[in-house]
């Protein structure tokens, strides 16, 4: 092959693959959707229609968790001294600890290298104001383990505070403070199994 026969290939090549690149580039373009221009109210209108979206999805899954969830093979604990019941899962571990027990799932201390299948709680009775314990929290390991939310919390129709906080390993945790029949109550439990440990409480009653 000759040095201009050479050439004319090389340009016959190049030209092809621009010629290819171009059909390619066109063919692109036309397949995305092009979108117009959103206005404010549009803006405004669809993130409603997300939230109002969102709060449904939201609350159907919560149903559909209550009515699936079977409490009949749970174990009940009756404390006529302590002033309450609850009922846990029938392969949860149970622990008296001062003024009340601990409860936990054996799960939880193989966390993190299996994933939980239950949680743990522990309900007592408690000397400790609301206002020292934030302060103990606060103290602990600023600014990693905080305080971030005070607010109400309803148990057995009872009204309660609860705080939630988070530990320097970026987990959250749950106090709650409530009174009863001149007995105070401290109810702990973390996000490691949250759902199971929500579940738990939901069976709490106070013994009227």
């Amino acid at each position: 092959m000759s040095k201009k026969q050479l050439t004319i290939l090389i340009i016959v090549i190049v030209c092809v693959v621009v010629a290819g690149g171009m059909f390619w580039y066109v063919k692109q373009n036309k397949q995305k959707p092009v979108n117009p221009p959103v206005t404010e109210n549009e803006k405004e209108q669809n993130n409603t229609s997300d939230s109002s979206s969102i709060a449904s999805t939201t609350e159907e899954i919560a149903t559909l968790t209550t009515e699936q969830v079977d409490t009949s093979n749970w174990e009940t604990y009756r404390n006529e001294e302590y002033g309450f019941e609850v009922k846990y899962p029938e392969d949860y571990i149970i622990k008296k600890i001062e003024g009340g027990i601990y409860l936990k799932h054996p799960s939880v201390d193989l966390v993190p290298i299996h994933p939980p299948k239950g949680g743990a709680v522990s309900i007592a009775l408690t000397k400790t104001k609301i206002e020292d314990e934030i302060k103990s929290i606060e103290k602990s390991d600023p600014p990693f383990t905080r305080v971030r939310s005070q607010k109400e919390y309803i148990l057995d129709d009872v009204k309660g505070t609860e705080i939630v906080g988070t530990v320097a390993e970026g987990l959250d945790f749950y106090e709650i403070f409530i009174k009863y029949n001149n007995k105070e109550y401290l109810i702990d439990y973390g996000d490691i199994g949250l759902d199971y440990s929500k579940e738990i409480l939901s069976t709490f009653k106070f013994i009227k």
